[in-house]
């Protein structure tokens, strides 16, 4: 589901704080200038470039990319905006991460599906204990993504196409030994540094609340009430 098009939006009934908001649109090079809050955690490969247009580019490189917030126990969401262009025929990776600041925990990733004319997203909990993936999506579309990671209950959900909260995508839980989360990460390593796949992130927003990480919808859209509420929320 294109983001100009998503079908339905539910909102929560109030606003938790944004953890971290990166729109990735100022161009540079990751742990660098702009992005030197982020931190590498590991890889060799060249570090990732963002384009002020298209956002943080997925390319020929291995590297984790980590940024921190203020540890959480409870729900915390991320969303941001997904385009993938070309993949590889095959394989899967690893793209956006919740961790505790020693290791990883909720993980989001996606596979090349159709001989990579299409692609899957997908989630798991402590290294690969349980798994859950969406259908298959298309190329050359930009989807945003809203995951919800629980560190406490081991419990991890995925939205795309759809965003009333209570009906997500995908969802699943596992082990893991950490009980709060504190960092989110941007993985690009595997098949997919190999110079085939071309992906962008952006808008990326790190908060408490789903309505936080989902997108706001046009005042037009919303119609009257809507709008009054989007008044409201942005005083």
């Amino acid at each position: 589901m294109a983001i100009a098009a998503f079908s339905a939006f539910t909102a929560a009934s109030s606003y938790g704080a944004i953890l971290l908001n990166e729109p990735f649109n100022v161009a540079g090079t990751m742990g660098t200038g702009t992005y030197a809050s982020w931190t590498s955690i590991s890889g060799t490969g060249a570090q990732l470039a963002v384009n002020a247009t298209t956002g943080l580019a997925f390319g020929t490189s291995d590297r984790d990319y980590s940024r921190s917030f203020t540890s959480q126990t409870g729900d915390t969401f991320s969303g941001f905006d997904l385009r993938i262009s070309t993949l590889p025929t095959s394989g899967s990776e690893y793209i956006a991460i919740f961790a505790d600041g020693t290791g990883f925990d909720g993980r989001i990733f996606l596979t090349s599906t159709s001989s990579g004319a299409n692609f899957t997203l997908g989630l798991d909990v402590g290294g690969s204990s349980a798994t859950a993936s969406t259908g298959n999506l298309s190329l050359s579309t930009t989807y945003r993504v809203v995951t919800r990671y629980n560190p406490t209950s081991d419990a991890i959900a995925l939205w795309v196409g759809t965003f009333s909260e209570s009906t997500p995508t995908i969802s699943t839980s596992g082990t893991d030994a950490s009980t709060s989360t504190n960092a989110f990460a941007i993985r690009q390593a595997g098949v997919f540094d190999n110079g085939d796949s071309a992906l962008t992130l952006q808008n990326l927003i790190v908060a408490t609340t789903f309505a936080e990480a989902v997108p706001e919808p046009s005042t037009a859209l919303l119609g009257a009430f809507g709008a009054l509420a989007l008044l409201r929320r942005r005083r």
